[in-house]
């Protein structure tokens, strides 16, 4: 078999393991939001012993990539994308990591912070899920306009922790606050505003796929 033929099959199989991570994060979070709404411990529990599979699958792509780079001497333009593809999985395992670090809090949290911390969480993991699977898509589809589409979104989710923090700080002054319901929201909220910024280093990768520069860096 051709030298370019097998590297092309070995970039396929390379982007579908992308695919699939990127699968099992997006289902810890939608668990995410049923443990939330139905305040199901169990489910939440799922999420934590099951975070060991984003690790694996890493751990796997990392091991992928790095046979690529020995193994295919790959000319610079697939350099980029192996390179990248092998630092994007830890933005990818980070978010994944974050939604076990939620669901803990999630256990530990009484039924009426819960129902409070819900009222302001449960959109913003929508659109930080939304948002990560864009990231990814841009990145495995080589569209660098839906990069630049969905690093532009991060400001939505940036408006939605502002905005918790601002109504945290209004119930504080006001006297109306659990401080422990609110301090557990806000590094939830935290999180998953990190979970945003993650989305876009994952965008700043498929750029660099495409241009070889990061910000006005060129790397190769």
């Amino acid at each position: 078999m051709p030298t370019r033929v097998k590297f092309d099959r070995e970039l396929v199989k390379l982007r579908q393991s992308l695919l699939e991570m990127s699968d099992q994060i997006e289902h810890a979070y939608q668990k995410l939001l049923k443990g939330l709404r139905r305040r199901d411990n169990e489910l939440l529990e799922q999420i934590r012993e099951e975070d060991h599979i984003i690790d694996d699958m890493q751990r796997a792509i990392e091991s992928r990539c790095l046979t690529l780079l020995i193994k295919q001497t790959p000319v610079a333009r697939d350099m980029r994308v192996v390179s990248a593809s092998l630092k994007m999985v830890t933005d990818m395992e980070r978010s994944g990591h974050h939604a076990a670090d939620i669901a803990e809090i999630f256990q530990r949290m009484s039924d009426s912070d819960l129902e409070e911390c819900a009222k302001d969480i449960d959109d913003m993991i929508t659109k930080v899920m939304m948002m990560h699977k864009s990231a990814v898509n841009s990145f495995v589809e080589r569209n660098e306009d839906l990069a630049n589409q969905t690093i532009a979104y991060d400001d939505e989710i940036d408006s939605c922790f502002n905005a918790i923090k601002n109504n945290i700080i209004a119930k504080i002054h006001a006297g109306t606050a659990n401080p422990d319901g609110c301090v557990d929201t806000l590094l939830i909220a935290k999180w998953l505003e990190k979970v945003g910024d993650h989305a876009v280093n994952i965008c700043e990768w498929e750029n660099f796929q495409e241009t070889g520069t990061i910000g006005e860096h060129r790397l190769m």
